[in-house]
Protein backbone atom coordinates (compact mmCIF):
# COMPACT_ATOMS: atom_id res chain seq x y z
CA UNK A 1 0.00 0.00 0.00
CA UNK A 2 1.65 3.64 -0.76
CA UNK A 3 0.56 6.98 -1.17
CA UNK A 4 1.08 9.81 -3.81
CA UNK A 5 0.98 13.73 -3.95
CA UNK A 6 1.37 15.87 -6.91
CA UNK A 7 1.69 19.58 -7.80
CA UNK A 8 1.59 19.98 -11.49
CA UNK A 9 1.04 23.54 -13.12
CA UNK A 10 2.16 24.71 -16.36
CA UNK A 11 2.42 27.77 -14.94
CA UNK A 12 4.49 28.29 -11.88
CA UNK A 13 5.38 30.73 -9.82
CA UNK A 14 9.11 32.40 -11.00
CA UNK A 15 12.04 30.50 -9.95
CA UNK A 16 9.23 27.45 -9.05
CA UNK A 17 9.25 24.09 -9.80
CA UNK A 18 6.19 22.90 -12.76
CA UNK A 19 5.71 19.68 -11.18
CA UNK A 20 6.91 18.15 -7.75
CA UNK A 21 5.78 14.22 -6.78
CA UNK A 22 5.80 13.15 -3.55
CA UNK A 23 5.50 9.45 -3.14
CA UNK A 24 5.74 6.72 -0.15
CA UNK A 25 5.73 2.75 -0.64
CA UNK A 26 4.57 0.32 1.80
CA UNK A 27 5.78 -3.03 1.74
CA UNK A 28 6.51 -5.90 3.94
CA UNK A 29 10.59 -4.96 5.33
CA UNK A 30 11.46 -8.68 3.61
CA UNK A 31 10.96 -8.37 0.09
CA UNK A 32 13.84 -7.64 -1.95
CA UNK A 33 14.21 -4.36 -3.46
CA UNK A 34 16.89 -2.64 -5.63
CA UNK A 35 17.35 1.27 -4.97
CA UNK A 36 16.49 4.26 -7.35
CA UNK A 37 19.14 3.45 -10.32
CA UNK A 38 18.75 3.52 -14.42
CA UNK A 39 17.99 0.27 -15.51
CA UNK A 40 20.34 -1.15 -17.89
CA UNK A 41 19.77 -1.39 -21.57
CA UNK A 42 16.31 0.41 -20.34
CA UNK A 43 14.72 3.72 -20.62
CA UNK A 44 13.15 3.11 -17.32
CA UNK A 45 14.70 5.04 -14.12
CA UNK A 46 13.05 3.93 -10.48
CA UNK A 47 13.39 1.76 -7.98
CA UNK A 48 12.75 -1.89 -8.85
CA UNK A 49 11.07 -4.62 -6.81
CA UNK A 50 13.63 -7.40 -6.95
CA UNK A 51 11.27 -10.68 -6.48
CA UNK A 52 9.38 -9.62 -9.81
CA UNK A 53 11.04 -7.08 -11.46
CA UNK A 54 8.18 -4.51 -11.45
CA UNK A 55 8.08 -1.18 -9.98
CA UNK A 56 5.65 0.95 -8.13
CA UNK A 57 7.26 4.64 -9.37
CA UNK A 58 9.09 5.22 -12.47
CA UNK A 59 10.11 8.03 -15.13
CA UNK A 60 11.42 7.97 -18.56
CA UNK A 61 14.25 10.84 -20.06
CA UNK A 62 11.02 11.81 -22.56
CA UNK A 63 9.16 12.96 -19.70
CA UNK A 64 6.79 9.68 -18.70
CA UNK A 65 6.26 8.98 -14.70
CA UNK A 66 4.31 6.11 -13.75
CA UNK A 67 2.63 5.15 -10.27
CA UNK A 68 1.02 2.53 -8.70
CA UNK A 69 -0.81 1.82 -5.69
CA UNK A 70 -2.83 -1.09 -4.40
CA UNK A 71 -6.43 -1.17 -3.72
CA UNK A 72 -7.04 -1.88 0.35
CA UNK A 73 -9.36 -5.01 0.48
CA UNK A 74 -9.17 -5.86 -2.87
CA UNK A 75 -5.81 -7.71 -3.30
CA UNK A 76 -7.31 -11.26 -2.90
CA UNK A 77 -7.67 -12.75 -6.38
CA UNK A 78 -6.66 -16.34 -7.20
CA UNK A 79 -4.29 -16.49 -10.03
CA UNK A 80 -3.79 -12.77 -10.82
CA UNK A 81 -2.05 -11.54 -13.00
CA UNK A 82 1.12 -9.34 -11.95
CA UNK A 83 0.90 -5.60 -11.72
CA UNK A 84 4.37 -4.50 -11.76
CA UNK A 85 4.79 -4.16 -15.48
CA UNK A 86 1.88 -2.27 -15.91
CA UNK A 87 4.45 1.08 -15.07
CA UNK A 88 7.04 -0.29 -16.91
CA UNK A 89 4.86 -0.22 -19.85
CA UNK A 90 3.85 2.79 -19.92
CA UNK A 91 7.16 4.74 -19.25
CA UNK A 92 8.85 3.02 -21.96
CA UNK A 93 6.72 2.07 -24.78
CA UNK A 94 5.93 4.72 -27.50
CA UNK A 95 2.13 5.16 -26.99
CA UNK A 96 0.56 8.25 -25.43
CA UNK A 97 -0.82 8.35 -21.72
CA UNK A 98 -4.30 7.67 -22.91
CA UNK A 99 -3.80 5.50 -25.50
CA UNK A 100 -1.97 3.04 -22.91
CA UNK A 101 -4.78 3.46 -20.37
CA UNK A 102 -6.77 2.46 -23.25
CA UNK A 103 -5.03 -0.69 -23.31
CA UNK A 104 -4.50 -1.39 -19.84
CA UNK A 105 -8.75 -0.97 -19.04
CA UNK A 106 -8.75 -3.22 -21.82
CA UNK A 107 -6.46 -6.07 -20.69
CA UNK A 108 -8.18 -5.67 -17.02
CA UNK A 109 -11.80 -6.38 -18.84
CA UNK A 110 -9.92 -10.04 -20.35
CA UNK A 111 -7.88 -10.55 -17.57
CA UNK A 112 -7.61 -10.75 -13.41
CA UNK A 113 -5.92 -8.11 -12.20
CA UNK A 114 -5.55 -7.40 -8.30
CA UNK A 115 -6.81 -3.75 -7.56
CA UNK A 116 -5.02 -0.89 -8.53
CA UNK A 117 -4.65 2.76 -8.92
CA UNK A 118 -2.48 3.69 -11.93
CA UNK A 119 -1.61 7.34 -11.98
CA UNK A 120 0.02 8.44 -15.13
CA UNK A 121 1.99 11.54 -15.74
CA UNK A 122 2.73 12.75 -19.10
CA UNK A 123 5.10 15.98 -19.95
CA UNK A 124 5.14 17.16 -23.43
CA UNK A 125 6.60 20.60 -24.59
CA UNK A 126 3.14 21.99 -24.99
CA UNK A 127 1.39 21.13 -21.65
CA UNK A 128 1.71 18.74 -18.51
CA UNK A 129 -1.12 16.17 -18.16
CA UNK A 130 -1.86 13.79 -15.44
CA UNK A 131 -4.47 10.37 -15.75
CA UNK A 132 -5.66 7.81 -13.67
CA UNK A 133 -7.73 4.46 -13.65
CA UNK A 134 -8.69 1.86 -11.02
CA UNK A 135 -10.32 -1.23 -12.22
CA UNK A 136 -11.58 -1.93 -9.20
CA UNK A 137 -13.95 0.87 -8.60
CA UNK A 138 -17.67 0.98 -9.16
CA UNK A 139 -17.48 2.86 -12.57
CA UNK A 140 -13.91 1.90 -14.28
CA UNK A 141 -13.45 5.04 -16.16
CA UNK A 142 -10.26 7.11 -17.47
CA UNK A 143 -10.08 10.23 -16.10
CA UNK A 144 -7.69 13.10 -17.17
CA UNK A 145 -7.22 14.69 -13.37
CA UNK A 146 -5.69 17.95 -14.69
CA UNK A 147 -8.80 18.78 -16.04
CA UNK A 148 -10.80 18.22 -12.56
CA UNK A 149 -11.35 21.94 -11.00
CA UNK A 150 -10.94 22.03 -7.21
CA UNK A 151 -12.93 24.15 -4.78
CA UNK A 152 -10.23 24.80 -3.08
CA UNK A 153 -8.15 27.72 -4.00
CA UNK A 154 -4.92 26.90 -1.63
CA UNK A 155 -5.13 23.06 -2.67
CA UNK A 156 -5.28 24.38 -6.73
CA UNK A 157 -2.77 21.66 -8.94
CA UNK A 158 -2.35 19.41 -5.99
CA UNK A 159 -3.71 16.14 -6.35
CA UNK A 160 -3.58 13.13 -3.79
CA UNK A 161 -3.84 9.30 -4.26
CA UNK A 162 -3.84 6.32 -1.79
CA UNK A 163 -5.88 3.13 -1.58
CA UNK A 164 -9.36 3.99 -1.12
CA UNK A 165 -10.96 2.30 -3.72
CA UNK A 166 -12.57 5.55 -5.25
CA UNK A 167 -9.90 8.49 -5.74
CA UNK A 168 -13.53 10.48 -4.68
CA UNK A 169 -13.74 9.14 -1.15
CA UNK A 170 -10.02 9.44 -0.19
CA UNK A 171 -8.54 8.12 2.98
CA UNK A 172 -8.34 10.65 5.96
CA UNK A 173 -4.39 10.80 5.83
CA UNK A 174 -4.62 11.51 2.06
CA UNK A 175 -6.79 14.47 2.83
CA UNK A 176 -4.53 15.55 5.66
CA UNK A 177 -1.48 14.87 3.20
CA UNK A 178 -2.63 16.95 0.50
CA UNK A 179 -3.47 19.72 2.43
CA UNK A 180 -0.19 19.64 4.10
CA UNK A 181 1.27 19.12 0.98
CA UNK A 182 -0.15 21.91 -0.91
CA UNK A 183 0.97 24.46 2.30
CA UNK A 184 4.66 23.21 1.74
CA UNK A 185 4.09 23.83 -2.37
CA UNK A 186 3.14 27.33 -1.72
CA UNK A 187 5.58 28.18 0.84
CA UNK A 188 8.77 26.76 -0.53
CA UNK A 189 7.87 26.20 -4.20
CA UNK A 190 11.36 28.09 -5.72
CA UNK A 191 14.44 26.95 -6.96
CA UNK A 192 16.13 29.12 -4.36
CA UNK A 193 14.34 26.91 -1.81
CA UNK A 194 14.57 23.59 -2.89
CA UNK A 195 16.16 22.05 -0.16
CA UNK A 196 13.65 23.41 2.19
CA UNK A 197 11.20 21.74 -0.07
CA UNK A 198 12.97 18.56 -0.09
CA UNK A 199 13.46 18.59 4.01
CA UNK A 200 9.55 19.45 4.58
CA UNK A 201 8.02 16.94 1.81
CA UNK A 202 10.42 14.52 3.65
CA UNK A 203 9.08 15.35 6.87
CA UNK A 204 5.51 15.17 6.20
CA UNK A 205 6.09 11.78 4.35
CA UNK A 206 7.16 10.62 7.60
CA UNK A 207 4.63 12.05 9.52
CA UNK A 208 3.11 9.36 11.83
CA UNK A 209 -0.01 11.42 13.09
CA UNK A 210 -2.78 8.79 13.07
CA UNK A 211 -5.43 10.16 10.88
CA UNK A 212 -8.05 7.61 12.29
CA UNK A 213 -11.57 7.12 12.81
CA UNK A 214 -11.57 6.65 8.92
CA UNK A 215 -14.62 5.03 7.61
CA UNK A 216 -13.46 4.32 4.21
CA UNK A 217 -10.63 1.92 5.89
CA UNK A 218 -13.57 0.60 8.37
CA UNK A 219 -15.33 -0.19 5.26
CA UNK A 220 -12.49 -2.55 3.23
CA UNK A 221 -10.11 -2.90 6.12
CA UNK A 222 -8.96 -7.20 5.68
CA UNK A 223 -10.27 -9.13 8.10
CA UNK A 224 -6.34 -9.89 10.04
CA UNK A 225 -6.46 -6.08 10.34
CA UNK A 226 -7.68 -5.29 14.27
CA UNK A 227 -8.14 -1.59 15.86
CA UNK A 228 -4.34 -0.99 16.34
CA UNK A 229 -3.56 -2.51 12.55
CA UNK A 230 -5.80 0.42 11.11
CA UNK A 231 -4.59 3.29 13.49
CA UNK A 232 -1.03 2.61 12.52
CA UNK A 233 -2.23 2.41 8.82
CA UNK A 234 -3.94 5.52 8.61
CA UNK A 235 -0.86 7.21 9.45
CA UNK A 236 1.33 8.53 5.84
CA UNK A 237 4.61 6.94 7.50
CA UNK A 238 3.25 3.39 8.21
CA UNK A 239 4.75 1.34 11.18
CA UNK A 240 3.71 -1.74 11.49
CA UNK A 241 6.91 -3.93 12.78
CA UNK A 242 4.95 -6.39 14.66
CA UNK A 243 3.84 -7.86 11.08
CA UNK A 244 7.75 -6.47 9.35
CA UNK A 245 5.53 -4.55 7.32
CA UNK A 246 5.45 -0.67 6.94
CA UNK A 247 6.88 2.52 4.36
CA UNK A 248 10.25 1.91 3.26
CA UNK A 249 10.75 4.23 0.76
CA UNK A 250 10.29 8.05 0.29
CA UNK A 251 10.52 8.99 -3.22
CA UNK A 252 10.81 13.06 -4.46
CA UNK A 253 10.59 13.83 -8.01
CA UNK A 254 11.12 17.87 -8.77
CA UNK A 255 10.99 19.04 -12.75
CA UNK A 256 11.94 22.32 -13.21
CA UNK A 257 10.14 24.98 -16.41
CA UNK A 258 13.40 23.66 -18.34
CA UNK A 259 12.42 20.15 -17.87
CA UNK A 260 15.48 19.33 -15.42
CA UNK A 261 14.47 16.37 -13.55
CA UNK A 262 15.69 15.39 -9.73
CA UNK A 263 14.57 12.15 -8.54
CA UNK A 264 15.18 11.34 -5.04
CA UNK A 265 14.76 8.37 -3.03
CA UNK A 266 14.97 7.18 0.64
CA UNK A 267 15.28 3.15 1.00
CA UNK A 268 15.33 1.58 4.26
CA UNK A 269 18.14 -0.20 4.35
CA UNK A 270 17.38 -2.31 7.37
CA UNK A 271 13.80 -1.56 9.59
CA UNK A 272 15.75 -2.86 13.00
CA UNK A 273 18.21 -0.29 12.85
CA UNK A 274 16.55 2.33 10.97
CA UNK A 275 19.18 2.88 8.37
CA UNK A 276 18.29 4.93 5.14
CA UNK A 277 20.09 4.64 1.85
CA UNK A 278 19.69 8.42 -0.04
CA UNK A 279 20.30 8.18 -4.03
CA UNK A 280 19.91 10.71 -6.61
CA UNK A 281 19.72 11.05 -10.02
CA UNK A 282 19.13 14.33 -12.03
CA UNK A 283 18.03 13.90 -15.68
CA UNK A 284 17.58 16.70 -18.78
CA UNK A 285 14.26 15.37 -20.01
CA UNK A 286 13.72 15.71 -23.53
CA UNK A 287 10.34 16.35 -24.53
CA UNK A 288 8.14 16.22 -27.89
Amino acid sequence: MCVTFIYCNDNPPADGYKLVIASNRDETYSRETKPLHHWPNRTIIGGQDAVKGGTWLAASPNGKIGVLLNVLGENSRPNAKDRGPIVMEYVEGDRTAEEYLQGLKKATEDMVYNGFHSIIVELTSINSSIYHYCNVSPNPKITKITDIQTNAVEEANVYGFGNSQCISTPFEKVKFGRRKFAEIIHKYNKQSETQNLIDNVLDLMKNKQRNYPDPEIDRKAEPSMDLEYKMRYSALYVDISSKLYGTRTHSIILIDQNNVMDFHEWTMENWETQEWKHTHIREQLKLT
